[in-house]
């Protein structure tokens, strides 16, 4: 009788390991089903998040750019009684002008202002002074930083122009562009000049159309008398519709001398850029 239980009792116990094995094989492909289930949710939720804030961006974008829209058709209705309206001009034309940065030797940084003069939807193609970013170009490299605000582009210089004091930078965004002037205001006429002046960023000063073609140093000139200071150079010159007349690039310093400020006319810098 004893000889008989031996078998009987170790096939009863068996059937109870494979299940318990079974039960737990089960309960860890639970486990690690629940797990990834919640590291899917929490991708999705992530995922979620970030298309909302890319909304957002998106939305921001469409009402600054609707903003800036409602601006440009007050200021050019001003412009066309003839009249400036420095308010109405600074709030249209303020979101096409950039604070400068170019890395030179060492910590030396060179500042100024540039704008958009044109784009394509795909990218953007700002104008400033030469000498605002020759350090940067004379090193051998060709990238600077646009800021505006609490913005800031990578941008690429593409062409230079350095007898004319003229270059050309790339950013690889949609930004909004500013208008050449079909032709120049008359000599006494309003202008207003926007730029990084003293790197204060977004600083607009007034003042009227002194000369058409005034000769320095074998180049012709406009002459304002708008006040301009270092950080300035490479901004626009704009007439009482917002258009540009001008690029700033330098002005005549001494004690007995104020109001003395030069751009580069507007239909040069196309021709010499190639890009109106």
């Amino acid at each position: 009788m004893t000889a008989a239980a031996t078998p009987f009792t170790t096939t009863r116990h068996r059937p109870v390991r494979v299940v318990v094995a079974a039960i737990a094989l089960t309960a860890v492909a639970g486990v690690l089903a629940l797990v990834l289930s919640h590291q899917a949710l929490l991708r999705a939720v992530d995922d979620l998040e970030a298309e909302v804030v890319e909304l957002q961006d998106q939305a921001d974008v469409a009402g600054e750019a609707d903003g800036a829209l409602n601006a440009r058709v007050g200021a050019i209705e001003a412009g066309l009684a003839g009249d400036l309206d420095p308010a109405a001009l600074s709030a249209a034309v303020c979101p096409s002008v950039f604070t400068i940065l170019a890395a030179g030797e060492g910590d030396l940084v060179s500042q100024g202002t540039g704008f958009v003069l044109a784009k394509d939807g795909r990218r953007s193609l700002v104008v400033t002074n030469f000498h605002v970013v020759a350090d940067r170009w004379n090193l051998g490299a060709d990238d600077v930083l646009l800021t505006q605000g609490a913005r800031e582009y990578d941008g690429e210089i593409v062409r230079v122009e350095p007898a004319a004091d003229l270059a050309l930078i790339e950013v690889l965004a949609d930004l909004p562009a500013l208008t050449p002037a079909s032709e120049l205001p008359a000599i006494g006429d309003p202008v207003m000049v926007v730029g990084s002046g003293a790197s204060l960023e977004g600083t607009i000063t007034t003042g009227v159309l002194s000369s058409l073609d005034r000769e320095l140093d074998g180049q012709t000139y406009l002459q304002f008398s708008a006040v301009v200071n270092p950080g300035n150079s490479g901004g626009p010159v704009l007439d009482a519709a917002g258009n540009v007349i001008g690029v700033t690039t330098l002005k005549l310093v001494g004690l007995e001398l104020e109001g003395l400020s030069f751009a580069i006319p507007v239909a040069r810098t196309c021709d010499l850029l190639d890009i109106c």
